[in-house]
Order: structure tokens, then sequence, then C-alpha cells
């Protein structure tokens, strides 16, 4: 998600209090200073908070009446405490540019417009006591707690997988343009990390103390956590390559179990293939891309037969994390010696798999590959 740039920014964490009976939202600058346990009053159990450009969100699960999700001010004033009704038992909060998402700790994933209407509680099923979620411009994911396992699924609710990734007794999750990021709520407990498309998992990515961490955050220089443990009681921060751990960054909280940063992300660099057309006439191909905002798209060229030639037909624009993605096709017609021996064999392949890169603009690339082969009739 794309943020607006602010001329400061700020932590935010959500006191739960024993047994739920917490009441206050938190918030400090960025470098720990400034400690506020008092930023936002009048919360029942909140457990997970979100910030956007222009506000704050928590999900309120004290019981009853308190079972909503919160929003106020990005300065702390204008608190509604029921901005959503009728979520149960919510256990974390998520937030992108059109809509808000929420954990309902049964079976279900909640979501709603911006502006609160169009609430649906039911927005993705079969989850198995879900926690903090957290989305980025193409997924949703979050924690199933009965399971073990990190769950994933389309941004518009499709493709549910909720086994995406194994981890141990998670409790929240945050996403940056390259990562997906868990706590492991158990003792002493952990935090895990694994690639977006949830290969090369570390359940003990950050360890050196943590305890019972309840909720993780990222921006583009650390990870932060809630230590809700009863020896600990504190907001933790790491860099964000693991290193540098500190799990008392910000003392005094009141059994926080949901943290946030309001410093911007880098932009997402996750892409996915399309359809690939393929003229057999002519001996080329178009793969279809689709990438989640502005930037670079590369096709590198043919490793085993040279002369795969590549050219962007649609360069990408709009905003960055732009719903639905950006569409680009990369039109491929042989050269050279793929080009003698598609006339001669009648087919050849781009590689041993066609390899594209995505940098976005003002991020970090991140390559996939897809099995191509082009075809022509004799």
């Amino acid at each position: 998600m794309a943020l607006a740039s602010r001329a400061e920014a700020f932590v935010y964490w959500t006191n739960t209090g024993f047994a739920a009976t917490g009441t206050t939202i938190g918030r400090a600058n960025l470098d720990g200073t400034g400690v506020n346990q008092n930023f936002i009053l009048g919360a029942s159990g909140p457990w997970g908070v979100a910030v956007d450009g222009s506000h704050v969100y928590w999900a309120n699960n004290g019981g009853g009446a308190g079972t909503t999700i919160g929003r106020a001010n990005l300065d702390g004033t204008g608190v509604n405490q029921s901005f959503i009704g009728g979520a149960s038992a919510p256990l974390g909060v998520a937030v992108n540019s059109t809509h808000i998402y929420w954990a309902n700790s049964g079976t279900t994933i909640g979501r709603a417009n911006l502006d609160g209407t169009g609430a649906n509680q039911s927005f993705i099923t079969g989850v198995d006591f879900a926690s903090g979620p957290a989305v980025n411009s193409t997924h949703i994911y979050w924690a199933n707690q009965g399971t073990g396992t990190i769950g994933r699924a389309n941004l518009d609710g499709t493709v549910v997988n909720p086994s995406f990734i194994a981890a141990t007794g998670p409790f929240g999750v945050a996403l940056d343009a390259t990562h997906v990021y868990w706590a492991n709520n158990t003792i002493p407990g952990s935090i895990g990390r694994a690639n977006l498309n949830g290969t090369g998992a570390n359940e003990s990515f950050i360890t050196a103390g943590a305890d019972s961490p309840c909720a993780v955050a990222v921006d583009s220089t650390h990870v932060y956590w809630a230590n809700q443990g009863t020896g600990t009681q504190a907001i933790g921060r790491a860099n964000l390559d693991g290193t540098g751990a500190n799990q008392s960054f910000i003392a005094g909280a009141d059994t926080p179990c949901g943290v946030a940063v309001d410093a911007p992300p880098s932009p997402s660099n996750e892409f996915s293939f399309g359809k690939v057309k393929k003229n057999k006439k002519k001996g080329t191909a178009k793969l279809t891309v689709e990438v989640p905002g502005p930037g670079e798209l590369e096709l590198a060229e043919n490793k085993k037969v040279k002369g795969a030639e590549v050219r962007a037909e649609a360069a990408g624009a709009g905003v960055a994390g732009a719903d639905p993605a950006i569409e680009v096709k990369l039109p491929i017609k042989p050269r050279g010696k793929a080009k003698k021996r598609l006339k001669q064999k009648g087919k050849v392949k781009v590689g041993v798999a066609a390899e594209v890169t995505f940098t976005p603009d003002g991020g970090a690339p991140n390559t996939e590959t897809k099995a191509l082969k082009l075809l022509k009739r004799g």
C-alpha cells in the first residue's frame, strides 16, 4: 500500500491488558522517544492496530458491544470505538487504499470499505482461529493459530490457501516488498520470516529473548514486535536483516498485542504471470505479466540459445498498489541462432525458462521464471 508522505512517523501499539481489559492505544516516535501509553483512550481489549495515511484502526476484543473495529485520526482525535460493528472477537486489523480487513478469531476474515460501509464478516472463510492479517497490492495473509500456519488468499478473497506457510504458534503477520513476517507467540517465542511466495521459511529469524510476541510490523529499515510475556511487556525492534534485536525498545506497555508503523514501506515487487499467447505462424509469443504498479520489466535473453528479443508493449502506469494489477504484455520473437533453430526444428525453448525481473519505482527487483517455448508451423 502506498501511503502519503509525512514529515514525521510513529510506532503504534495496543495495550491489551491482562485478560483483554486494556483500554488504550500507545504511540512513540520511530526512534523510541516520546512514548505516550495513552495516546488513544476508551478501547475495549484492543488486539491489533493498523494505520494508513489519515487514520489509526484497531480491533476491540473486549466482548459484547466491545467487539468492534475502532478508528481515530492520526493525531488521536475523532475517536470512534464503533466504527465497524458486528465483528466476532476480532484479533487484528489491516488496511489498504480501498478496504479494511480484520480477523474474526473463529473462522473468517472480515472486510469493509474504507469508510466503514459494506461490512462483510465472512469475506474469507475456512480459517482456523485467525489473527493478525496483513495486505499488500496482490494478497492478504493471516495467522492460523489453530493449525499453526500462515494463510494467504488473493486480495479479492479468491484462491484461499490456509496452509501457505507452516509456523509455530503464529499470532500476527506483517509484509514488506520481499518478505512475510510473523510472530510465534510461544515461550520464549520468535519472529519468523519467509519470501512472499512462501519459500525460504525461517521460524527463528529473530529470537534473542523474544517474550511471547503477539504481533509484528515492518518498515523500510526495521522489524517491530509486541512482547506480551510477563517478563518483558514491551515493543521490540531489530534491523531488517534480523540483527541488533532490542526486546525492550519501547518499555512500559501493558500486555501489548498489536503494533504498527506509519512510515511507508518499500513498494511491492510481487508480480504474477498471465496467459501466453502464441502466434505459431510467425513463431512469436506474448507473455502477459501482472505488476502491482509502475516500474521496469525485463525478460532475460535466452541463456542456452542466444536471441530472445523482448520489449514491453505497454509501460506500467498508475499508482503503486493499484487494484487490479497493471497488465503488461512482453512480445517475444526469435533472432540469431534461435530464429535459425525455430525455422529448422519448428520449436525452440526460451532458455530453460523465461526469466522476468520487475523493479518497482523506488523498490527492489524481483525475478521469477516461467517455462516458455516458441512454436512455428512449417
